[in-house]
């Protein structure tokens, strides 16, 4: 499993709906993928205590949303920048909305979205192979320099919380337990999930 992690978000619908009144009208038709400061996230209660009790809030590097019109679909790609996992929280309109995952032996194209400010590495499906799927109705640590699609079968915009982990947070399966930590603190215990 190593597309993506499932993780349990106690008190879901609380922070669903709070971080929802973060999120900028402006935004709401339109495809797009931007960041907001943390602060703004961090203090939503149920969100920081969340993020406190699963080891996660020393590893943020930003909250972002990313928002998918109805019948859309991303290109097939690889984030760019030097986060690996992003823990991705459904917000709005969830249902019907998967991520899939795939592999390549061809190299991708620098590509850059106009709805975005960041570039990505894009990928022809012609020349992937699928190789997993994951319904996005629960949240996930999802490896974004893995191959990916994100594609909204609803008939209204899919809005997802992002929180980019840091660069050196690696996550690794021990027997049935999930454990994740910061690489550049060595000496620092696993939290086991």
């Amino acid at each position: 499993m190593k597309y993506y992690y499932p993780i349990e978000i106690p008190n879901l619908q609380i922070i669903q709906d709070k971080v929802f009144k973060l999120f900028p009208n402006e935004y709401i038709s339109k495809r797009a993928l931007f960041y907001l400061p943390n602060e703004l996230f961090l203090n939503v209660t149920e969100l920081k205590a969340t993020l406190d009790t699963l080891g996660l809030t020393n590893s943020i590097r930003k909250f972002g949303f990313m928002i998918l019109p109805a019948g859309h679909r991303t290109a097939l790609h690889v984030d760019s920048g030097d986060t690996t996992f992003s823990l991705n929280i459904p917000i709005r309109n969830y249902v019907n909305t998967k991520v899939d995952f795939y592999t390549s032996t061809v190299e991708p194209v620098n590509t850059h979205d106009p709805n975005s400010p960041l570039g990505f590495w894009e990928y022809n499906l012609k020349d992937c192979v699928h190789v997993d799927t994951i319904e996005m109705t629960g949240s996930n640590i999802i490896n974004v320099k893995e191959i990916h699609m994100v594609t909204n079968n609803n008939i209204l915009p899919r809005i997802t919380l992002l929180i980019r982990l840091d660069k050196d947070f690696i996550m690794e399966q021990r027997e049935s337990n999930l454990c994740f930590h910061l690489r550049k603190q060595a000496d620092s215990p696993l939290y086991d999930h």
